[in-house]
């Protein structure tokens, strides 16, 4: 399952070890790039079994979590940052034609 940069935090990610862990055919839950606490990460290494779980297939479930945000900040790609500079610059034309 394939969850990378989707904000997902530490309850989220244990929840989902938790429901992934028992089904037979679980190949790898990757969450790279979430916000996930150390905490988190520690509870679903341990649902899995252990750091290194092995699963259908023989590989580990837990994929890397090398680009986890582990103090909860979520970075804002470039291309993101402009999205919101340019809609602000829209709210901000609109408001100024706006009499009140």
């Amino acid at each position: 399952m394939d969850l990378k940069q989707c904000c997902v935090q530490a309850a989220g990610g244990v929840a989902l070890a938790q429901a992934l862990a028992v089904k037979p055919t679980m190949k790898l839950l990757s969450l790279n790039g979430n916000v996930i606490s150390s905490e988190g990460v520690a509870q679903m290494r341990f649902i899995f079994g252990h750091e290194a779980a092995v699963c259908a297939g023989g590989q580990e479930c837990l994929g890397s979590l090398s680009d986890n945000e582990e103090d909860g900040e979520v970075d804002i790609d470039d291309e993101e940052e402009e999205d919101e500079d340019e809609l602000a610059e829209q709210l901000r034309e609109v408001l100024s034609k706006l009499k009140v």
